[in-house]
């Protein structure tokens, strides 16, 4: 996890990454942040350098939620402010541990970008079959070196323009996840996530009653993974909510354009810095 001791008086911005991706997704956005803010920008469980291992791959959404859930509630209570960012799959953790919290515990402002939809409607089908790939399969592919391509092929998709895309994280991104653990942990995530289709009406319900204030929620106009139509959820969920389409940005909106992403974030703070 990195980020700076707070201090009591400062105001905080937790990032969370999505699925196959890292804490590193955020280095653009995070250059063009307020020194005067503090940053933190964590691994979820399985992911980067997170060391973490997962205790079931029935359980590894629940169980990066209960990680994220504390993270939060530290951070609430040692910050003047919070302002709580997720990216796809991490948006949706973001969501399900926010919606877990009591309210003095809740962040004061919360911006998702993409986020994936517990229905799970809009998910394209090879992203839901990755599900039902066996363990043995998913530790031959890695063993072959199938999985090093794939894994770029499903980066580069996920965005407008691939060259926005830094080697050095290309290859973190790889160097952590083509392993046949690494693999098996993004396998995992799918296949938890699907457990919660069953659920999705609920969930929805919960989010809607932790009244969860100021949320934007950003979506790239040219996403191939989750088209903006996913944005239907939440609007439902929380009828307040904002959404806005960014032109010339694909799925991984924070390296097409992280200038958008980073003026969203400090306008939230800014707004509570108005006296």
């Amino acid at each position: 996890m990195d980020g700076a001791p707070p201090d009591g008086q400062s105001d905080c911005v937790l990032f969370v990454h999505g699925w196959a991706e890292s804490r590193h997704t955020w280095d653009k956005v995070v250059g063009l942040l307020d020194s005067r803010i503090e940053i933190v920008a964590l691994d979820l469980p399985g992911h980067g350098d997170s060391g973490v291992v997962l205790p079931s791959r029935q359980e590894a959404l629940e169980f990066a939620t209960i990680s994220l859930k504390a993270v939060i509630q530290d951070l609430k209570a040692r910050h003047r402010h919070l302002l709580v960012v997720g990216h796809s799959m991490g948006g949706l953790i973001a969501l399900l541990a926010i919606a877990e919290l009591s309210n003095g515990a809740r962040p004061d402002g919360l911006l998702l970008i993409a986020p994936m939809a517990p229905d799970l409607k809009e998910i394209p089908f090879a992203a839901r079959a990755f599900a039902h790939v066996p363990k043995w399969l998913v530790k031959l592919g890695a063993g072959i070196g199938l999985a090093k391509p794939l894994l770029i092929k499903n980066l580069k998709r996920c965005v407008c323009d691939p060259t926005c895309l830094p080697e050095s994280y290309i290859k973190h991104l790889v160097g952590s996840h083509a392993s046949a653990r690494g693999m098996d942990v993004l396998s995992s995530y799918v296949e938890s996530a699907r457990r919660l289709r069953g659920r999705a009406q609920a969930l929805s319900g919960d989010i809607t009653n932790a009244r969860l204030g100021k949320v934007r929620i950003l979506w790239g106009d040219d996403d191939q993974l989750l088209p903006p139509a996913t944005a239907a959820f939440f609007q439902q969920a929380m009828p307040e909510s904002v959404v806005i389409s960014v032109k010339a940005a694909g799925h991984i909106l924070q390296m097409d354009q992280p200038g958008i992403v980073a003026d969203h974030v400090l306008k939230l703070v800014d707004f509570w810095n108005r006296d």
